[in-house]
This record gives C-alpha cells, sequence and structure tokens, in this order.
C-alpha cells in the first residue's frame, strides 16, 4: 500500500485568465483608437483677419501675401 504524496503549497485553479484577456482587449482597442486619430487628415482651414489698421504695416493684403496655402486643422480657427 503506498501512501499520497502531500503537497506543499496547492495552487489555485483558473480556467482562463479572463483579467489579462480583459486588459489585452482593452489595450487592442486603445491601440487602434490611438492610431486612428495619429493618422487623421486635418479637414478645416485657419481664416486670419485683420481689423483696423496696425503701426507694424500689418494688414489683410499683407497676410494673404504671406499665407501661400491655408493653414490646416481639425476643427474650424479664425482669428481675428
Amino acid at each position: 500500500m503506498t501512501l499520497p504524496l502531500i503537497r506543499s503549497r496547492k495552487k489555485p485553479r483558473f480556467r482562463l485568465p479572463w483579467l489579462a484577456m480583459t486588459l489585452g482587449l482593452g489595450t487592442a482597442v486603445f491601440g487602434v483608437h490611438g492610431i486612428g486619430s495619429m493618422t487623421a487628415t486635418p479637414g478645416e482651414q485657419v481664416q486670419i483677419i485683420v481689423r483696423g489698421e496696425h503701426p507694424w504695416n500689418i494688414s489683410q493684403k499683407t497676410v494673404d501675401a504671406v499665407m501661400s496655402e491655408p493653414i490646416m486643422t481639425m476643427k474650424p480657427l479664425q482669428i481675428i
């Protein structure tokens, strides 16, 4: 007759690592969202409006002459 061996420490039995799977899924979702926001292209323009006269020779004509290309942003922006 043989005696059963005594284990020094009982290991918990987990069927599936739910916490690790949930955190991995959350990381994947946030990663896809981050990649989408980093690769998004802006669709709005910045408008610079000059009102009145200024002593530094700033007028609407000089601003329009300097801005050869529109400045693109995510949200519409108006600088007065």
